[in-house]
């Protein structure tokens, strides 16, 4: 299993930061595509086995295409971008992922690499299954994200 961040060059939701210790936020609702990931704050959603499907082309990831939860987000400086994924129980794997990297399978999973100012980003979060091998059901999870310097 795998996470991955996914760069794109098309403009999409341009995000200002949020501020630091606020409660943890349900992303925006989007039937034709990504929800808007807030950055410096964390997002509570749900992964499920009918969600669309997206891939990375990560070679070391066990599984390339998984059901997913998929975020995007307009780097407002350059820095490094971190990401957080962690959910309950254990017997739920999930991925990180973007179209080029991912991390999987037991929470807590973590990735990060550099933005540059101005591009736009996407991350997933991918249901990679339980441990009886069934993919059917959803998963719970909060993505916490920061820019560093």
């Amino acid at each position: 299993m795998a996470k991955v961040i996914r760069r794109t060059l098309g403009s999409v939701c341009l995000l200002g930061l949020a501020c630091c210790g606020t409660a943890p936020t349900s992303p925006e609702a989007s039937t034709s595509g990504p929800s808007t990931l807030p950055l410096g704050d964390s997002v509570m959603s749900t992964v499920s086995a009918t969600d669309p499907e997206c891939d990375t082309s990560d070679p070391t990831v066990e599984e390339l295409r998984a059901p997913c939860k998929t975020f995007q987000f307009t780097a407002p400086r350059t820095a490094v971008f971190v990401a957080r994924l962690t959910w309950t129980p254990p017997d739920i794997f999930l991925e990180l992922l973007t179209p080029a990297y991912g991390r999987c399978c037991t929470s807590p999973l973590s990735l990060s690499f550099g933005v540059q100012a101005g591009a736009t980003y996407t991350i997933s979060v991918g249901f990679h299954g339980v441990a009886s091998g069934d993919r059917m059901g959803s998963a719970p999870f909060e993505l916490t994200t920061s820019l560093t310097e």
